[in-house]
């Protein structure tokens, strides 16, 4: 028993003034707080979608190209032209 006390004032003796030393010292200023304040915006016009009307004749279609890749692809530079085109399109996916 007298064992069990002693060892209960030694951990007081040596938590105590572990505590105090938290404790004391210099008090620090509390922050400041202010509420924040939302910004003001302008109000906005909501945005109106505009329908558009499409035609076939709006839509392009491989015939209309037609003409031009007759002009410009010869028998002499066809393959670096297919191979500009496969570049732009990318790598084959499987």
């Amino acid at each position: 028993m007298f064992r069990k006390m002693q060892m209960c004032w030694m951990m007081l003796a040596l938590a105590l003034p572990t505590f105090a030393a938290g404790c004391g010292g210099e008090e620090e200023a509390a922050p400041d707080f202010v509420d924040p304040v939302e910004p003001e915006a302008p109000e906005e016009e909501p945005m109106v979608e505009e329908e558009i009307e499409l035609t076939e004749e709006d839509i392009p279609i491989a015939a209309d190209f037609e003409e031009a890749a007759e002009a410009e692809i010869t028998e002499e530079n066809y393959a670096s032209v297919l191979d500009q085109i496969e570049a732009e399109l990318g790598p084959e996916e499987e």
